[in-house]
């Protein structure tokens, strides 16, 4: 149903016809309720524009959905990122059942340990604590897919675990990344001349 590089957008019109529900706009947020049947179109923030899946290229779209079968296997909260109208990535928090697929389909993956120290401090010393991440990447022509295990520290120097894999059509994800890079060099160059502006009679 979802093939990375080959399916059009109008699948999501298709999909919101065969579910009985109509596509929102939603602001991208740290957390987003939704329900399997949902999807949103998801933007930047509009107060500052950040963002982490949202783009601000005028090419690119993003949707959230609730849930879809990919390769006949459920998988929850997918984010599906269309470049020219051709879908070019999807991203979603890992199953067992589908990293299974994946080493079914393309075989035994290439297996790159990252690590990172990280110095915390406390009210009372400083230590360091250590960031590790496994990437299992499989590649087939233009098509990347990777599954991510993070064990990090967040910012109150909290450990955390994340897991999530992304599949992506490598031509059209950067092609995707560089418009975004773009749009938003261009939004901050405005929004930097609006702020030089009210400052030109201070």
């Amino acid at each position: 149903m979802f093939k990375v590089g080959k399916t059009s957008i109008s699948i999501m019109e298709e999909l919101a016809k065969e579910r009985n529900t109509i596509i929102s706009e939603v602001e991208e947020a740290v957390y987003i309720k939704i329900s399997d049947k949902d999807i949103f179109s998801l933007v930047p923030n509009s107060k500052d524009k950040s963002k982490e899946f949202a783009s601000m290229c005028s090419s690119t779209k993003v949707y959230l959905v609730g849930k879809i079968e990919v390769a006949s296997i459920p998988v929850e909260k997918v984010y599906l990122t269309f470049y020219n109208n051709i879908l070019t990535s999807y991203y979603s928090d890992i199953s067992t059942d589908f990293s299974s697929a994946l080493i079914t389909k393309y075989g035994t993956p290439t297996i790159i340990k990252q690590e990172k120290a990280i110095v915390c401090r406390n009210a009372y010393n400083e230590f360091i604590n250590k960031d590790i991440t496994y990437n299992k990447i499989w590649t087939n022509g233009d098509i990347k897919a990777v599954e991510t295990f993070m064990n990090y520290h967040n910012e109150s120097c909290k450990e955390r675990v994340k897991n999530f894999f992304t599949i992506t059509n490598a031509p059209l994800h950067r092609k995707a990344a560089l418009c975004d890079y773009q749009w938003t060099e261009k939004y901050n160059s405005q929004n930097r001349s609006k702020q030089e502006n009210k400052l030109k009679d201070f």
